[in-house]
């Protein structure tokens, strides 16, 4: 069956009601359901909304958890905490966008496409 989504209100309640609640934190989702409806609004074709599809092809991670999910190393000298976060922040960065779609940036990750 069709689900017609008209706002972000709506996607967000889909996601509770399916259980979903905790998948992504709320500027994440909202992030989520922005890129659906640029891609809608580029291919013309109205999407099905399927919670669970989405919370299985979309991940929120801080930048740590990234690095440890894709086995990335970081080689950081003796920088400070902020310049140590920085700069994987950045290595990370660059990973995602060489091997998937980064949908938004959050303050400490990034949630993006997991394929």
């Amino acid at each position: 069956m069709y689900v017609k989504v008209d706002d972000f209100t709506m996607f967000e309640h889909y996601f509770k009601e399916a259980g979903r609640e905790r998948q992504f934190t709320r500027k994440a989702l909202q992030a989520i359901f922005n890129s659906l409806r640029r891609m809608e609004d580029d291919e013309r074709e109205q999407q099905e909304l399927d919670v669970i599809a989405i919370s299985r092809d979309y991940a929120e991670e801080s930048a740590r958890d990234c690095a440890i999910s894709f086995g990335i190393s970081v080689g950081i000298g003796k920088e400070d905490d902020d310049e140590k976060d920085r700069e994987l922040k950045r290595v990370v960065r660059k990973y995602l966008e060489d091997h998937t779609s980064i949908v938004a940036e959050t303050d400490d990750g990034f949630v993006y496409e997991n394929f």
